[in-house]
């Protein structure tokens, strides 16, 4: 019985449950010198195990094999984000103390869900996308897209932020996930658009109807008011303004990464 490429990676990544349960409980494993390179070593073991499991099928794309590495990442990121709330305990106690101190920061529980979440459930789809010979540019570029944005902020904030002498080997680890955000926007821009044939006349009535009349583009418009309005109000938070609400009932950590996301918002806004 053939089993879908999605299914074996979605099997695979679940192994990173018995890897960091094996770090936490094996001292020799927690040294900041070994962490990394026992990362390393447990990569390079995930990429042959996909390597072998559809040698006799390879994928046309390459990117298969990124995605399946980062399945793998994606939920240690979601067990990191777990366990600094609470909700999980016994698999990464020992990495904010030997590993990357930085983890416990709101922006980086906040990323661990969003990377072990939806990053993971866009590696499956992108999978199965692939295996059955369907485009999945669009879907690509909104995960080059949203990698980047985080590693954006998150790489550059913890160099110049609070955190700057507390780097450690594993620091070097978050580079990887960055030149693959860059190089997959790249790939993903470089491949043909399938667009949906819309004729002349079909594109002109749509334009010449109210607003009220399209329920999308009304919804849309609305999400990006609000996403418009959320990003003023976390502009106010990450520059300490003195009010109520943002001090006491909406507070950031201490760090330099809402700054950063703010000047990254900036620069993206900018019409020059």
């Amino acid at each position: 019985m053939n089993v879908p490429q999605e299914i074996c990676v979605y099997l695979l990544s679940l192994t990173a449950l018995g890897v960091l349960y094996t770090m936490n409980n094996v001292p020799a494993l927690q040294n900041p010198l070994v962490i990394p390179a026992f990362g390393v070593a447990v990569m390079v073991v995930v990429f042959l195990v996909v390597y072998l499991a559809v040698r006799h099928k390879p994928p046309k794309d390459p990117l298969f094999y990124v995605f399946a590495e980062f399945s793998f990442t994606g939920v240690i990121s979601l067990v990191m984000a777990l366990e600094q709330d609470g909700f999980t305990s016994g698999f990464m106690e020992f990495y904010p103390k030997t590993g990357e101190p930085y983890i416990v920061t709101a922006y980086a529980i906040m990323m661990g869900y969003w990377d072990g979440v939806v990053h993971f459930l866009l590696y499956l789809f992108m999978v199965q996308r692939m295996a059955k010979g369907l485009s999945y540019r669009g879907v690509g570029l909104f995960w080059a897209g949203s990698l980047l944005a985080n590693m954006a902020v998150y790489v550059p904030g913890i160099v110049i932020g609070k955190y700057a002498s507390s780097i450690r080997p594993t620091y070097w680890l978050n580079l990887p996930f960055l030149v693959a955000a860059l190089l997959g926007a790249i790939a993903f821009f470089n491949r043909p658009r399938e667009l949906p044939v819309v004729t002349a006349d079909r594109v002109a009535m749509e334009q010449n109807r109210s607003l009220l009349r399209r329920p999308v583009d009304l919804l849309l418009v609305v999400c990006l008011l609000g996403a418009m309005g959320f990003t003023i109000f976390r502009g106010f938070v990450s520059n300490q303004d003195g009010t109520e609400t943002t001090s006491l009932h909406e507070p950031h950590h201490a760090t330099t990464m809402p700054l950063f996301t703010q000047a990254i918002s900036a620069l993206r806004n900018d019409p020059s």
